[in-house]
């Protein structure tokens, strides 16, 4: 086995779990907070609607579209995957951070961090993925 080779190629792959955590990350984090605020404007228009002087026909669309986006925001658990992501882009970057500063010449070094990154991934699946 090539070590330092091997020491790159396991840097590289934990790198791209880093960079896909990132992108994920991101986007469930938009859509968690995009839906939150939107369901707690609309919610605060049906409550004012008294004050608001809104019609009927606007407070029962509005009314519709919190209770689907309710029901969205719980089928895919837009909170759990976004801070999944974030917790684990967390442990990549912990990672990422043993293996640099590791030694690249030793063998069981290595091995240890590769065993590390397998449970790390395995964690990461469970996290993320709806249940």
């Amino acid at each position: 086995m090539d070590v330092p080779n091997y020491h790159e190629t396991l840097l590289s792959e934990v790198r791209s779990y880093i960079e896909y955590s990132q992108t994920w990350m991101r986007f469930w984090g938009w859509v968690y907070y995009t839906l939150r605020t939107a369901l707690i404007v609309l919610s605060a228009c049906v409550a004012a609607k008294d004050t608001l002087g809104l019609a009927s026909r606007q407070i029962a669309i509005m009314a519709l579209l919190v209770a689907i986006g309710t029901s969205i925001d719980t089928w895919l658990k837009t909170g759990s995957r976004y801070r999944g992501h974030y917790s684990f882009n967390d442990k990549f970057i912990a990672l990422c951070t043993d293996l640099e500063i590791s030694n690249a010449a030793d063998p069981a070094g290595m091995e240890k961090i590769q065993e590390q990154l397998k449970k790390l991934i395995d964690d990461y699946a469970v996290a993320v993925l709806p249940s």
